[in-house]
């Protein structure tokens, strides 16, 4: 980090600075198995005990049903397979970016 002197009026001078080469890793995407499991266990993390006791035990979906919720979506193409991950297309990124835009304006 570059050191800084006190000037007047709350003013910052840059005495030195360096420059780091790094890279970012990309983010770490989805899987099949992670959303069945998160499906399976959804609610359990709930902090509010009566939210908790209302989800115990109910998750999303059934077994039966949980690769079929899956596979909706992918055959209307919000996201696609690259081995196991599940790599959102540009339809579901909209749909997200959407979400996230009318979330922001009702707060």
């Amino acid at each position: 980090m570059g050191s800084f002197i006190n000037l007047p009026e709350d003013e910052l001078a840059i005495k030195d600075a360096a420059v780091l080469e790094k890279q970012t890793k990309p983010l770490v995407l989805y899987t099949e198995a992670w959303i069945l499991s998160a499906m399976e266990t959804a609610g359990k993390e709930i902090e509010n005990e009566e939210e908790r006791k209302a989800l115990k035990n109910i998750g999303i979906g059934k077994p039966a049903t949980r690769a079929s919720i899956i596979e909706t979506p992918s055959t209307r193409n919000y996201f696609r397979r690259d081995k196991h991950s599940l790599i959102p297309a540009e339809k579901g990124l909209q749909v997200v970016q959407h979400k996230l835009f009318c979330r922001h304006q009702h707060k």
